[in-house]
């Protein structure tokens, strides 16, 4: 199967069946409806309802998403093996893959952050980006970073940030393909054999890799744009990306990695 044909079987995949579809949909618009839970005690002017709430919201929250992510792995687990159904949502099946997924990615993205790290720790600008990283999460976008931190370390901070941002980029390519044979073969340890998961790219072919990952990133913003133009609708653009844009995406992009690592097998 070409390029073009993986992401054409991608794109008509989730229409095969829209009460699986919307099914996905009431787990994401349940975790958009939580994010508005702290406003009920903000709104009563109660500061213990507000966090309880904010708990509560960050428990259900995760777990729906924990779901979600299992619910994935089903999808490439069965495209691989050659099936075009969607499968059955099961909640508990679908927790436990999602936990395989959130721990097998913790693994991965700690190794560029460790790296970032260490190089930061050598170059003696450690504090500085500690600094920067409060000033911006706290201030977001419009933070302004004092000047003695720029004319300090400026120019290291945005190398070593770079190399961090390429890092996560390598290693989500290789993140990719070992939720795949975890999905194959059902197993965490199968997630961290490298040179089994290097092999699979190579039998994919590193420039077909490449060239699906920019026109999966390409789909992703324009589904992106589409999302928030749709959002701006009052009321009914809310329930239509969670109900039905969100989890068309998620089964499009699982489809996708199912039929990517379906080329390692023919």
């Amino acid at each position: 199967m070409n390029i073009k044909s993986i992401f054409k079987d991608s794109l008509t995949y989730p229409t095969h069946d829209w009460d699986k579809l919307l099914t996905l949909g009431v787990l994401f618009f349940i975790v958009g409806l939580l994010s508005l839970f702290p406003s009920i005690g903000i709104a009563l002017n109660n500061t213990i309802l507000t966090q309880v709430l904010t708990i509560i919201g960050y428990i259900v929250s995760l777990v729906m998403s924990l779901i979600a992510m299992g619910y994935v792995l089903f999808i490439i687990r069965d495209t691989i093996n050659g099936s075009n159904k969607i499968p059955d949502l099961s909640l508990l099946k679908n927790l436990f893959g999602g936990i395989k997924i959130f721990f097998v990615a913790i693994i991965y993205y700690l190794i560029p952050s460790i790296i970032a790290i260490l190089i930061a720790m050598g170059t003696g600008v450690i504090n500085d980006i500690g600094r920067f990283i409060l000033i911006y999460s706290t201030y977001g976008p419009d933070a302004v970073i004092p000047s003695s931190i720029l004319a300090n370390s400026g120019d290291i901070i945005l190398v070593i940030i770079f190399i961090w941002i390429i890092l996560m980029l390598i290693f989500t390519l290789f993140l990719a393909i070992a939720i795949s044979r975890m999905a194959k073969t059902s197993s965490i340890k199968s997630a961290f054999e490298l040179s089994k998961i290097y092999s699979d790219i190579f039998k994919i072919g590193w420039v077909n890799y490449l060239l699906i990952a920019i026109l999966y990133l390409f789909l992703l913003a324009i589904f992106f744009l589409i999302s928030m133009v749709i959002s701006i609708i009052p009321f009914i653009g809310v329930i239509v990306v969670f109900l039905v844009l969100i989890p068309f995406f998620t089964l499009f992009s699982s489809r996708v990695l199912g039929l990517i690592y379906k080329k390692t097998i023919e």
